[in-house]
């Protein structure tokens, strides 16, 4: 199989190349070789590869700078998804699109389904959500021709995240401030690299949720890397999202249901302190 990867040097872009290229024929695709925005220059690289699946793992990920810079978000997310959309159309590629729970308010209280309506509370989410719905205008024809993976609370060996966040900050102080009002599914990308093989495999579309299991707060992701890591003496404060007062507002609650990912594929998502253990063990690697 031929998989072609927009955004692949980034955090996950990383990890999923070294997981395709170990079966298949992959190209990666960033800003050193193609530019997104770009239609014309997209389509020159892509179709003389040829390929049979199109992940696309670009995006502008920035969620508070979004807000001064929407101009931007948006041309990645929303224009930058349909140029890819529509050079996947055009090889006859099945698309994967890696979405956000930042599509959700967080009003729910309970997890989100696949089917649930989104309403994005920042740029960041609305950006995201634009993107989704480029391509399903795009594969208006054929609803299979698409897949739509939504991720949340992402951390990776080869990117800036929370965990190395934390474990640096608690390098430097000995207390740490964290919101303790919002709740998800912190997911590991190398977890994330192997669901999306799973679902390709299975010849998956629609929409499906791909987080690690469990949900927590900051605050206790915050306490469990320290722990992990064998961190003392450093205390972590729980505080409000007001407190905090962060240029985007965040959805107090995206924790995701994943039943559609194991209806398809067969397989459950671990825990995300599994996920975590395996990163300090792996980190290093």
């Amino acid at each position: 199989m031929k998989i072609a990867i927009t955004g692949s040097r980034g955090m996950l872009g990383t990890d999923l190349m070294r997981l395709f290229e170990r079966e298949h024929e992959v190209l990666g695709l960033d800003l050193h070789n193609c530019d997104i925005l770009d239609a014309a220059q997209l389509q020159s690289v892509i179709a003389p590869f040829a390929p049979n699946v199109i992940i696309h793992a670009a995006a502008y990920t920035n969620v508070d700078k979004a807000e001064s810079d929407r101009d931007s978000a948006f041309a990645l997310n929303e224009t930058g998804t349909k140029h890819v959309a529509e050079a996947a159309k055009v090889c006859q590629a099945k698309l994967v699109y890696i979405s956000t729970d930042y599509v959700f308010d967080g009003t729910k209280g309970t997890p989100y389904s696949e089917d649930d309506a989104p309403s994005p509370l920042g740029a960041y989410g609305w950006s995201k959500w634009r993107g989704e719905e480029q391509i399903r205008t795009v594969f208006a024809d054929d609803p299979t021709a698409f897949l739509i993976v939504r991720i949340a609370w992402l951390y990776g060996k080869r990117g800036k995240n929370f965990v190395e966040t934390i474990l640096n900050l608690a390098q430097q102080q000995d207390t740490l401030r964290v919101v303790n009002d919002q709740f998800g599914s912190p997911t590991y990308t190398q977890d994330v690299a192997r669901a999306l093989q799973a679902l390709i495999q299975c010849h998956g579309s629609g929409v499906v949720h791909a987080t690690n299991s469990g949900q927590c707060t900051w605050h206790e992701f915050a306490e469990t890397i320290l722990q992990f890591a064998g961190i003392t003496g450093v205390t972590v404060l729980p505080i409000s999202s007001a407190e905090l007062n962060r240029p985007a507002p965040r959805p107090a609650f995206s924790v995701l249901q994943h039943e559609r990912f194991t209806q398809l594929t067969g397989q459950q998502l671990r825990h995300w302190k599994d996920g975590l253990r395996a990163y300090f063990e792996e980190r290093s690697v």
